[in-house]
């Protein structure tokens, strides 16, 4: 620590005392003898003072620029190991023990109080994007924190998907991507927190065969009839997005052969549409 005239000051803990010494290291100064039991760190106020925490005694203790009229300042620390002086002359202690920054501030002469300041840690929310296909069953979703805080769930608006949120159980309604994100409350420990994923959910695969049709050479085309495989859930022909098409190059005029039965169609958002043609 550096004081104003840009001598060094030091907390010799070993030797129980505060030393001060030039820039080069010369004329070193034994400051505040008998005074101390471990001092662990020191700060040096705007008018000169010298604060320091005094570990062993579990007190932050200030003297004259000289070393004398030492007096406590706050005491309740327990291994207080650092001190630093705020720019409005508020000390700053580093309560070791007792795992917590704390702020001492002078009400009057004779009236100190120690301010507890917690630093609070940000958690960690292991929570990654993951895909999933249109059928699958209800599932839960698994989300680790460093905080103890409990893990809630929402669903973002803005995805090309769906799904139903209950508590941390999915059920999927329609392919697409969702935004999910997990949050936790801040507590006596951690911040508060979220992170949000992309859950892709991929279209299933519907199925559609062609029956097998025959006619006499000249005679109009039959009427196609087809089966289908595949669908999901309590999911039917309703939910084709459009018509099922069948065609073919067939024609009443066509020479005398086998022809493919095309059928084209859209399953919604559901599943990724798979063509079977029948000869």
């Amino acid at each position: 620590m550096h004081s104003s005239d840009g001598k060094i000051v030091v907390a010799d803990s070993n030797n129980n005392v505060i030393k001060r010494m030039n820039a080069d290291g010369s004329n070193i100064e034994v400051l505040g003898v008998g005074g101390f039991n471990f001092p662990s760190g020191v700060a040096i106020q705007s008018d000169g003072k010298i604060v320091v925490a005094d570990l062993d005694n579990n007190a932050i203790k200030r003297m004259d620029a000289d070393g004398k009229n030492i007096e406590t300042l706050g005491s309740g620390f327990s291994y207080p190991g650092g001190v630093a002086i705020q720019s409005d002359g508020k000390i700053l202690v580093a309560d070791t023990n007792n795992k917590a920054i704390k702020r001492t501030t002078e009400a009057t002469v004779s009236n100190r109080v120690a301010v507890e300041v917690v630093v609070k840690a940000i958690p960690t929310i292991t929570f990654a994007d993951f895909t999933k296909t249109y059928g699958d069953t209800a599932f839960d979703l698994t989300v680790t924190s460093t905080s103890s805080a409990t893990v809630t769930y929402s669903v973002v608006a803005g995805g090309t998907g769906e799904v139903n949120l209950s508590g941390k159980n999915i059920t999927l309604v329609n392919a697409g991507t969702v935004t999910l994100k997990a949050s936790v409350a801040e507590n006596a420990t951690y911040e508060a927190a979220e992170k949000t994923i992309t859950l892709t959910i991929n279209k299933a695969e519907l199925t559609v065969t062609a029956d097998t049709k025959s006619r006499v050479y000249g005679d109009a085309n039959p009427t196609f009839t087809f089966a289908y495989s595949g669908f999901k859930n309590s999911d039917d022909a309703s939910d084709l997005t459009a018509p099922l098409i069948t065609s073919t190059t067939a024609t009443q005029t066509s020479n005398v052969g086998d022809y493919d039965i095309v059928v084209s169609f859209n399953y919604s958002k559901k599943c990724r549409c798979a063509r079977t043609l029948i000869v």
